[in-house]
């Protein structure tokens, strides 16, 4: 499949500062849901496109104050199931009510609410995307770094995620190749499979966030400016009763022996880099 969308000629970032969104389907999420809005509005995000997928928790209670300030615009689910194209269908679906209430000039990143985007340098994400002005951008791709369970059978609900989750894989880990994107919106066609690389208009291209260029057949680590810390599982608790069934639809099943090595990979790292961030 061809990754270039209908319209030939894409269109350079216009100007600096331009309003910054995030978009992601969710479901079940209402206990996460409070930090994770707080958290992303402290980076400079203004709005967030919530897609709902048949929850059955009080998340609209979580969300009812953000909903009526117009911090968050609540859409429902089109497909019931979850797979990586469906998944794809559902941002899609979005977009145009993106760019209806955003305008088409405006950077959207397509994160979940397991991860937490930010900057590690003393300039906001903003800064970061500014750099990329006058260029003809698809996406701006920031590497998460997968976090473990911290050895927490629960989280206290009391306590921040992210004061509790602090061990993670080492920077090698593969899966740290991964990445989401910040994308320019009029340089994005649709997604085929999944969130991570959208399909780009035009001769747009897509870059790390240190200013890099994307090869396909190069994985690259590259975790600054930008990075995702991806608190994949969560608590024990968390990923036993939840994190298992959800995996199943997006087809990852791993055998005991490895998964009982992924596990203790995401814990062999302490960090709270998103500590010093949030303090400053």
């Amino acid at each position: 499949m061809s990754l270039r969308g209908k319209r030939q000629k894409a269109v350079s970032v216009v100007s600096e500062n331009l309003p910054m969104v995030i978009c992601c389907v969710f479901k079940n999420e209402a206990p996460y849901l409070k930090e994770w809005i707080d958290f992303h509005l402290k980076q400079g995000f203004q709005k967030f496109f919530l897609i709902d997928n048949r929850s059955d928790d009080n998340f609209r209670e979580i969300l009812k104050p953000y909903i009526e300030n117009g911090t968050v615009r609540l859409l429902d689910s089109v497909h019931e199931n979850m797979d990586t194209f469906i998944q794809a269908e559902e941002l899609n679906a979005a977009l145009p009510f993106i760019r209806k209430d955003t305008g088409e000039h405006c950077w959207v990143a397509f994160i979940d609410v397991d991860e937490y985007l930010f900057s590690v340098e003393k300039q906001a994400i903003a800064q970061s995307l500014n750099a990329f002005t006058g260029k003809k951008i698809a996406a701006v791709l920031a590497n998460w770094l997968m976090f473990g369970t911290s050895g927490k059978q629960v989280l206290d609900r009391d306590k921040p995620l992210i004061e509790q989750l602090t061990s993670r894989a080492p920077v090698e880990h593969d899966e740290h190749g991964l990445f989401k994107p910040i994308a320019y919106l009029p340089n994005v066609y649709r997604f085929f499979e999944g969130p991570h690389r959208p399909i780009a208009m035009g001769e747009s291209e897509f870059f790390y966030s240190d200013g890099s260029r994307f090869q396909p057949e190069e994985s690259k680590f590259i975790h600054a400016p930008l990075r995702i810390n991806h608190y994949w599982y969560r608590s024990e608790e968390y990923y036993r009763e939840h994190k298992l069934e959800k995996r199943k639809s997006f087809g990852d099943i791993r055998d005991k022996e490895l998964e009982e090595w992924h596990v203790a990979r995401c814990n062999e790292v302490e960090d709270v880099t998103i500590l010093s961030i949030e303090n400053d």
